[in-house]
């Protein structure tokens, strides 16, 4: 042992950067037998094992020393992002933003909180407290009264003594919405005729245009909208139906679209009438060149709208020594042959012949 009265001395050699030794007491004297190291470990020291020397000096005595390991293992850490970090909610709705949870030397669980939101906008999270899982939602509810603007929220994640903080930059924007009603409902069009609807369009913080589209017309009715797109608030949707276009109701569907709200439809309901009941003739040929003592024909067709009856048909304006013969002159069918047969006695010259067709409640036609 040393002298009595020699103090003794320890210090440390080959201590790697970042990390820091001190003893206390730093000298030993009599009756002292130890002396405390205290290792403190900078954050940015990387974990692994580092090694260095403690010497001890004492007058009259040679050195001595020790090697002494020291572990350095990365602090308890909460790591915390949020996806998307920025969130634009339209006043009345909502959005969601993804946490996600990365941990570093901590098992314990972990709470979760927001603050900052501005009155009128609640915050939830899918789970509030995180035990093994890695991530939650948190959900953003926007009042319809909240003004807009940009609200910071600060996401809280604590366990123990570590805390981690992430932000949300929530966005409020001015619920922005169209609608549309269909007048009148429902429209009334006739086969063979046209008839219009009126669309109103309702605009809330829209101010751009809106593009229309009408769906569910049958075949054989063509449809015009005018204007399209709609710069203000109304258009005219004119339905031509064809005279073929079978008699009943259909579902009209109107669409609406602009930049930056969601789609709109309305519908209505067309209804084909039956137009009156008619008849049209028409003739195949309609110039026959005849010599005198022969014959031709030509064929009557009948074109009906909405008439199954009977049809009577009857030629007149025959010149002397001409004969008319109808295959059918009454017919329940689309048509008859007639055939002129001109006599060796029949004057040489142009003649209009004139084919009528009759039937019960009809115009001759």
């Amino acid at each position: 042992p040393p002298p009595a009265l020699d103090p003794a001395s320890a210090v440390t050699e080959s201590v790697p950067t970042g990390i820091t030794a001190s003893f206390s007491p730093a000298a030993i004297t009599s009756g002292t037998t130890s002396t405390s190291l205290t290792v403190a470990a900078a954050s940015s020291v990387a974990p692994g094992n580092y090694t260095f020397t403690v010497r001890g000096r004492a007058t009259g005595i040679s050195d001595q020393t020790g090697q002494v390991t020291l572990t350095v293992t990365a602090a308890p850490a909460i790591g915390l992002t949020l996806a998307p970090s920025a969130l634009t909610v339209v006043q009345g709705a909502s959005g969601q933003s993804t946490v996600t949870i990365a941990r570093t030397n901590l098992t314990t669980a972990i709470a979760l909180s927001a603050s900052g939101a501005p009155a009128g906008v609640t915050t939830t999270f899918a789970l509030a407290t995180i035990n093994t899982e890695t991530s939650t939602t948190l959900s953003v509810a926007v009042g319809a009264a909240v003004a807009v603007g940009t609200y910071p929220i600060t996401v809280t994640a604590t366990a123990g003594a570590v805390t981690q903080v992430a932000t949300l930059q929530l966005t409020v924007d001015l619920l922005r919405t169209i609608s549309l009603s269909a007048t009148p409902n429902p429209l009334s069009v006739t086969q063979g005729l046209a008839g219009s609807a009126t669309v109103t369009v309702t605009r809330l913080n829209v101010t751009g245009v809106v593009t229309l589209a009408v769906s569910g017309q049958p075949t054989g009715v063509s449809v015009n909208t005018n204007p399209n797109p709609v710069s203000g608030t109304s258009a005219t949707a004119t339905f031509n139906v064809g005279a073929a276009v079978a008699p009943g109701n259909y579902p009209i569907t109107v669409t609406a679209s602009a930049a930056g709200v969601a789609n709109a439809t309305t519908q209505f309901t067309l209804t084909v009438v039956a137009g009156a009941p008619a008849i049209a003739l028409s003739l195949t040929r309609t110039s026959l060149s005849i010599v005198q003592g022969d014959s031709a024909g030509t064929s009557v067709v009948i074109t009906r709208s909405n008439f199954s009856q009977q049809v009577n048909l009857a030629v007149s304006g025959v010149p002397n020594n001409v004969t008319a013969r109808l295959s059918n002159t009454a017919t329940l069918t689309n048509g008859a042959i007639l055939t002129i047969v001109a006599g060796a006695g029949a004057t040489p010259g142009t003649y209009p012949i004139l084919v009528t067709g009759t039937g019960t409640g009809i115009s001759p036609a």
